[in-house]
């Protein structure tokens, strides 16, 4: 019996291990893509998503919002910007100073001298007009102005 257990817990540590080294290998690569753009002068726009979005919200009218959103700014942004979709498992691998994210969608928002964060799908497309305005360093008009997300510091783990 204490066998089995020694063998069981060698597969585990091998698969954590197998893991951990496929992920360091990919979060290295996102890693650099993101800092190669944040040094010439590119914002980056990171949605954290889980795998796991629930059948039901996928087909209701809300979500069908949000993507339309979503979908409108990453068109509208596309040359400028560099779009990131991560999953919360990824977040440690990448950031040194990530915070867990309780909501199965959340944003984070990057340039060379600020990061915002927003917690949840976005709803209200003023919120990707504040970030536009923001990083493009354009006055931030007064109807737009509420909707600035929470703003963060945020460090980049270092890859060699």
């Amino acid at each position: 019996m204490r066998r089995l257990q020694i063998t069981q817990n060698i597969i585990i540590i091998s698969l954590l291990l197998f893991t951990q080294i496929t992920f360091a290998k990919n979060d290295c690569e996102t890693i650099n893509k993101i800092e190669s753009a944040i040094n010439k002068g590119k914002p980056v726009a990171i949605i954290i998503a889980t795998p796991d979005i629930k059948e039901d919200i996928r087909f209701s009218d809300a979500y069908g919002d949000w993507v339309h959103y979503w979908n409108e700014f990453i068109t509208e942004t596309d040359s400028q910007y560099l779009h990131i979709k991560l999953t919360p498992a990824q977040l440690p691998l990448i950031f040194r100073n990530y915070q867990p994210f309780e909501k199965s969608i959340s944003y984070v928002f990057m340039s060379k001298n600020s990061a915002f964060y927003y917690a949840g799908a976005i709803y209200e497309p003023q919120i990707f007009s504040y970030i536009q305005y923001r990083f493009t360093d354009k006055p931030i008009p007064k109807d737009i102005a509420p909707f600035k997300p929470k703003e963060i510091k945020i460090h980049l783990l270092q890859c060699k």
